[in-house]
């Protein structure tokens, strides 16, 4: 489904006239001008009811509003982020990769557990060798690193 809004210079056709949307009166009715200059009103729900009967078109060529960009926003990248927020995702991104190798499901806790340490020091991750060795029972770790998946 196509839309539009009723901006000032929008070309519609109806009865197959190339028309332009001039504003609204005093009375709020639409005033549309054809290409001879013939001023035709409408109200509102006139207007809609005729373009869902599809005898008023929008035309697909607007020359006076421009052209409208597919895409407005560019998509954050991690440049786009501190520094510091910038690191730590991909320190967490080393993490996932490294344990995307394993083929079928992710090891359970306990094997993980073991597996963490050593991921650490392949890493040269020294922020995961820190915790693991503050953490007792590694349980932590395993739930961190199952959130980033």
């Amino acid at each position: 489904m196509k839309t539009f809004s009723l901006k000032p210079s929008l070309a519609v056709h109806y009865e197959d006239r190339p028309m332009r949307f001039i504003g609204k009166n005093v009375d709020h009715k639409l005033i549309f001008k054809d290409e001879y200059g013939e001023t035709i009103t409408f109200s509102t729900r006139e207007f809609y009811s005729l373009f869902e009967a599809r005898k008023i078109t929008i035309d697909t060529n607007q020359p006076h509003l421009g052209v409208v960009p597919l895409v407005r926003n560019v998509a954050p990248d991690l440049m786009s982020h501190p520094e510091s927020h910038s690191a730590e995702a991909l320190r967490r991104k080393s993490y996932i990769n490294a344990l995307g190798t394993y083929q079928g499901k992710l090891p359970n806790n306990k094997t993980l557990n073991r597996l963490l340490p050593e991921l650490a020091k392949k890493l040269e991750d020294k922020k995961g060798r820190l915790r693991q060795s503050q953490s007792d029972d590694g349980m932590q770790n395993t739930k961190t690193i199952a959130s980033w998946l």
